[in-house]
């Protein structure tokens, strides 16, 4: 080996803390100014001898990626036992230098780096030791972290064997989901689990309704009593405890079953079916699809589109025709507010769980159409819509991007993270 790679090799361990060691292999870097050979595959993968770096006390996960954003890839350690986390800036040619300040973080074994905010900087995930959560340390860009950011797994695993952790963009945005796999005993028996962690960031709120009071309303308007066709879509999320087998409860109404003999529309869902129409003369005329094996945990879409030349209700369950029907009779209107997550003030039914992009259209959207747009948020109003309800919103007022019905949440509605 010659002197100047002994040299750089000393001057890359000068000055590191005692501890235990952790092993960097070299990788090849050409030099500057030197032909280089044409890169040459291996039957089998083959190593330098390891160059040991001290590491902290029992070091248990690591990591390489650019922490430091000068190009360079660096090394990052998480010292489980000690709580903390090093990042030791790469060189380029191979080697690391001294470790940055270590943050403190709790019990912490493995880790998974990406990018969770889109923020341009390289955020670590670590693994919480026996704990139903995950810590996330956002980076800020020079090999340093903030403050650690707590997320619950599941409220009812006490992960025992992990939790371990890897990161990817599963469904094409560009942001990183996080995957997490661990086992607990629960009832005496072992449970092995599974998790994957949607990344929602930048995806706004969803409308959280508790079942018994909460529910958000706009006045009556002429134009949401539509004389023709009409189309309504929601997002939802049951989280009842029963899954989909519950008494009907009420997504969108205009109306309230108990004090009006009319209702222009309706969504509700209850007993595992999902439920389109509109009510006239006290009786309900609508289309319904069963619920049996669509997931109730999962958010899902459903918009019913009504055309008033055929008394036909089309009933769309996340982008799909699933039922389609002609109605024996259809609404006078009513001069009463627009209902989201429940039927009205005397008749309840309120709905437990979340909402998330309602809309109610003028016009009888195409399949097509909403195949097209169901599962991006409007950013304008499109000819024909008459109001879309986003739920992305900090103030006491919930907008409505054609700016004529702004709704108020009231009964304990509040804004959740949680969005399709």
């Amino acid at each position: 080996m010659g002197k100047a790679r002994v040299a750089a090799r000393r001057a890359a361990r000068a000055g590191l803390a005692l501890g235990v060691v952790f092993a960097l292999s070299t990788f090849g870097v050409p030099s500057a100014g030197l032909a280089q050979a044409a890169p040459q595959t291996c039957a089998t993968p083959t190593f330098a001898p390891a160059d040991d770096y001290v590491a902290g006390y029992l070091p248990s996960s690591t990591a390489i990626a650019d922490f430091t954003g000068d190009g360079k890839p660096d090394v990052l350690v998480v010292n489980g036992l000690t709580s903390s986390v090093f990042v030791y800036p790469g060189t380029g040619d191979g080697y690391v230098q001294t470790p940055l300040p270590s943050h403190t973080s709790i019990t912490d074994l493995t880790v998974v780096v990406a990018d969770f905010n889109r923020d341009g900087r390289l955020d670590a995930a670590l693994g919480i030791a026996e704990g139903p959560w995950f810590d996330v340390l956002l980076g800020n860009g020079d090999g340093t972290f903030g403050a650690p950011v707590r997320f619950v797994i599941s409220e009812s695993t006490l992960v025992q064997g992990g939790p371990h952790l890897a990161a990817g963009d599963l469904d094409g945005d560009g942001l990183a989901e996080l995957v997490t796999t661990g086992f607990h005993i629960e009832n005496d028996t072992l449970r092995n689990t599974l998790s994957v962690l949607r990344n929602t960031c930048g995806r706004g709120t969803s409308l959280g309704l508790n079942g018994a009071t909460a529910f958000a309303s706009t006045p009556h308007s002429p134009e949401l009593n539509p004389p023709g066709d009409w189309t309504v879509e929601a997002w939802l999320k049951d989280d009842s405890p029963l899954g989909f087998n519950h008494d009907y409860t009420v997504l969108l109404n205009n109306g309230d079953r108990t004090s009006s003999p009319e209702s222009p529309f309706f969504i509700s869902v209850g007993f595992k079916r999902l439920v389109v129409g509109q009510r006239t003369a006290w009786v309900d005329y609508s289309i319904a699809t069963g619920l049996l094996g669509v997931d109730p945990n999962r958010w899902h879409h459903v918009a019913g589109v009504f055309h008033t030349g055929s008394r036909t209700v089309d009933l769309y369950l996340d982008g799909a025709l699933v039922a389609s029907g002609a109605l024996a009779a259809v609404s006078a209107g009513n001069t009463l507010p627009v209902q989201i997550g429940r039927s009205g003030p005397t008749s309840g039914k309120n709905f437990l769980g979340k909402l998330d992009d309602v809309r109610i259209w003028g016009v009888a959207r195409s399949s097509a159409e909403i195949a097209a747009a169901y599962r991006s948020e409007l950013t304008s109003a499109p000819a024909g819509l008459l109001a879309n309800w986003r739920f992305d919103d900090s103030g006491l007022q919930i907008t409505d991007l054609t700016g004529r019905h702004p709704a108020i949440p009231e009964g304990g509605a509040s804004l959740m993270t949680d969005v399709h």
